[in-house]
């Protein structure tokens, strides 16, 4: 996102297409951590745009996300609640969801590392 941002300034010699050619065209795209944090709008508007271009070529993309669809407690955000209704949408029309629970890899890397400590 952040060289995207920068090709709209003059002093870059890239573009918006040049920075996003290889999204684009890329055979398997993964998106990772979706929703880790709140998009601009301009950051929605480009995921948006990135997403759909890849649908509409029938292109392979994946994506990780930590949130779910139900609440769980009262306070929990949801991934429509990060990443907002038009795109959450839009995964809900081209995605499988593969749910994968398990212990936090790096809770039990820091828990062991205490130990080690003591």
């Amino acid at each position: 996102m952040n060289e995207i941002q920068d090709s709209y300034n003059p002093a870059t010699q890239s573009s918006e297409l040049k920075v996003l050619a290889p999204v684009f065209d890329a055979e398997i795209l993964v998106l990772d951590e979706i929703g880790a944090s709140k998009p601009t709008e301009w950051v929605r508007d480009t995921m948006a745009h990135i997403i759909n271009t890849r649908y509409n070529d029938k292109k392979l993309t994946i994506f990780t996300t930590n949130y779910m669809d139900d609440r769980k407690a009262e306070k929990e955000e949801t991934l429509e609640d990060r990443i907002g209704v038009r795109l959450r949408s839009r995964l809900f029309e081209m995605c499988r969801t593969v749910k994968i629970e398990g212990t936090d890899f790096r809770r039990t890397f820091d828990q062991v590392s205490q130990m080690k400590r003591r």
